[in-house]
């Protein structure tokens, strides 16, 4: 009888963690246009490497075109860096 009632609690608790969880991921995700925007940003922002790429960078222009010369086109999740959401990982990092 007790383990019947446990498990109605146990799936209660995983769903409440859950929303909880997927409501955290929107709102960070909200604080940025999209999901790209987010995620583009997060990616420069969780590489030492590509923080010095960005940080290091005078300019959008500046960065955009390091990015092009390096070959930098995707994130690893496979969003596409096109000029205008480079210009706003750029912004991002200088405002």
């Amino acid at each position: 009888m007790e383990t019947t009632n446990t498990i109605p609690h146990q799936i209660n608790i995983a769903a409440n963690n859950t929303t909880t969880a997927l409501l955290a991921a929107l709102k960070i995700i909200n604080e940025h246009p999209t999901y790209k925007h987010w995620n583009a940003q997060l990616w420069f922002g969780n590489s030492e490497s590509h923080y010095q790429i960005v940080m290091e960078a005078k300019s959008p222009r500046c960065f955009i075109n390091r990015c092009q010369n390096m070959g930098i086109k995707k994130t690893p999740d496979g969003v596409r860096l096109t000029k205008t959401l480079l210009k706003y990982v750029w912004e991002s990092f200088h405002n």
